[in-house]
C-alpha cells in the first residue's frame, strides 16, 4: 500500500506506506483544496487550475486530464469505473475512469455518497437523491433540512450532518426473515 499526499501549492507525491520513500511527484498548476481519490485505477486530483487530473498510480503520469471553465475545489469520488465529480455552481459530472469521458452530468449541485448496485445515492443541500448510476437519471428525491453533508460508514449507515452541526443517524433497512 502507498500513500499520496497533495498540498495547497499543488505539490503531490506517492510515497511506500512501508519504507516513507517518495516513489514519484508532480505538481499542478495552481492550489489543490480538494481531497483527492485514489483507486486501483488510479489517483484523481482535482485542482483550482481548472484540472481534474487521472494519475497512474505506479509511474504519477497523466492518463488523462479533464478541463473545467471554473476551479475545482470539490474532491473527486471513484465507484467502479467511473469517477464523479461536483463542479461548483454547475452540476456533478461522471467521468470514465480508464478515459475521461463523459459519461453524464446532473444540471445540479449534488455530492456522491455510496452506490448500491446500479444506483448512486448523492445529496444535495435540501435531499437525498438516488440515481440511475448508467445515465444519471434522477430515480427518487427525498427532502431533508438543510445539509452540510452526509458520511456513510461501512455498516451502510447514514449520518446527516446539518450546517450547524447537528447529526441524524439513519439505519440501513434489513429485510425481514
Amino acid at each position: 500500500p502507498n500513500v499520496f499526499v497533495a498540498d495547497g501549492n499543488g505539490v503531490y507525491g506517492m510515497f511506500s506506506a512501508q519504507s516513507g520513500r517518495l516513489l514519484w511527484k508532480g505538481r499542478t498548476f495552481d492550489r489543490v483544496s480538494a481531497q483527492p481519490a485514489m483507486s486501483h485505477l488510479g489517483v484523481f486530483v482535482a485542482s483550482e487550475d481548472h484540472s481534474l487530473y487521472a494519475l497512474n498510480g505506479a509511474t504519477g503520469l497523466d492518463r488523462w486530464v479533464y478541463h473545467s471553465t471554473q476551479p475545482l475545489t470539490l474532491s473527486p469520488k471513484v465507484f467502479s469505473h467511473t469517477v464523479t465529480l461536483p463542479l461548483p455552481d454547475q452540476g456533478l459530472i461522471a467521468l470514465d475512469v480508464r478515459t475521461g469521458v463523459e459519461r453524464w452530468r446532473l444540471p445540479f449541485i449534488a455530492h456522491p455518497i455510496a452506490q448500491f448496485e446500479d444506483t448512486l445515492l448523492v445529496h444535495t443541500a435540501n435531499s437525498l437523491v438516488v440515481l440511475d448510476f448508467a445515465s444519471g437519471r434522477v430515480l427518487t428525491e427525498v427532502p431533508t433540512h438543510p445539509l452540510r453533508s452526509v458520511l456513510y460508514g461501512t455498516d451502510r449507515r447514514l449520518v446527516l450532518v446539518s450546517p450547524q452541526g447537528r447529526m441524524l443517524m439513519l439505519y440501513p433497512l434489513v429485510p425481514r426473515s
